[in-house]
């Protein structure tokens, strides 16, 4: 995920980390890097997730249920990102 919009487009070879497997109870998995293609298509984020990763679609297709999963390590980059910038701008 870029998080720019004049990117639309990133390759799973740029993914940082994705929880696999179904969401539930228990202990997050494992981060698997370079496991998820996305683009924003009209504003709305379209992912390709690689196989095997147990991420199982709702009825009709959506992922949506998982959104955060499929690009925590990306998420969490970015905010501290915005954290750190933040915390410069408050210094001064």
């Amino acid at each position: 995920m870029t998080f720019d919009a004049r990117r639309p487009l990133a390759l799973s070879a740029e993914a940082k980390g994705v929880v696999p497997g179904a969401l539930g109870l228990g202990a997050m998995q494992a981060l698997q890097g370079q496991a998820v293609a996305v683009e924003c298509q009209r504003g709305i984020a379209v992912a390709w997730p690689a196989p095997g990763l147990g991420l199982d679609p709702l009825p009709g297709g959506s992922m949506h249920f998982h959104d955060v999963g499929q690009f925590w390590a990306d998420i969490r980059a970015n905010a501290v990102l915005r954290a750190q910038a933040l915390h410069k701008v408050r210094r001064k």
